[in-house]
């Protein structure tokens, strides 16, 4: 995932440690699997890092879009926003922006939160993970100034992990108790 975004990095890291953890659960029967999981993917960061290095001399993947700096290095910085209060402006605003929101774009969206309950209550460890690998990404997408305004619609850094959203949805309507909740 990473060689299709810098953004990527931190959801390939995600899935890789829930995963991970999952395994672990299970250390003696699936330590192969844990491994076939994991070999890869340090394969693949190890090629990765080694593309930043000989194409511009540092490990920062930020180079990628900003060039190497005087010292061959880009400060995490530039793509991380200072100001809180803007971090808490967007979070919500992913769902509530009154352009272009996902609430408001999609309002069926919105059956994602009795889904999340619905799906909480059947199966506790599976809709945490989800909902987790979720929040980390929103959460990350949020910290960016770089997503918010211009061409790029509020809700369109979240396409890579929507299928959340979508099975909570569908959780609402799999999980209704009756006739009357489900329509």
């Amino acid at each position: 995932l990473p060689w299709f975004g810098i953004k990527y990095i931190v959801l390939a890291g995600t899935m890789a440690l829930i995963l991970v953890i999952l395994l672990l659960e299970r250390p003696g029967r699936d330590a192969k699997k844990a491994f076939a999981l994991v070999g890869p993917i340090l394969l693949f960061a190890a090629l990765y890092l080694a593309f930043l290095l000989h194409l511009y001399g540092t490990l920062s993947p930020q180079t990628v879009y900003l060039g190497a700096g005087p010292e061959g290095s880009v400060p995490l910085s530039r793509f991380i926003v200072s100001d809180f209060l803007d971090f808490l402006t967007r979070l919500p605003g992913y769902f509530f922006d009154q352009r272009a929101g996902i609430f408001v774009i999609a309002p069926v969206y919105i059956l994602l939160l009795p889904g999340l309950f619905f799906l909480a209550r059947r199966f506790r460890k599976e809709t945490l993970l989800l909902a987790g690998l979720f929040s980390v990404f929103w959460a990350f997408c949020s910290l960016n100034y770089f997503y918010w305004g211009g061409y790029c619609p509020p809700g369109r850094p979240l396409l890579p992990v929507q299928w959340v959203l979508a099975l909570f949805m569908a959780g609402a309507l799999a999980f209704s108790r009756n006739r009357a909740s489900l329509v």
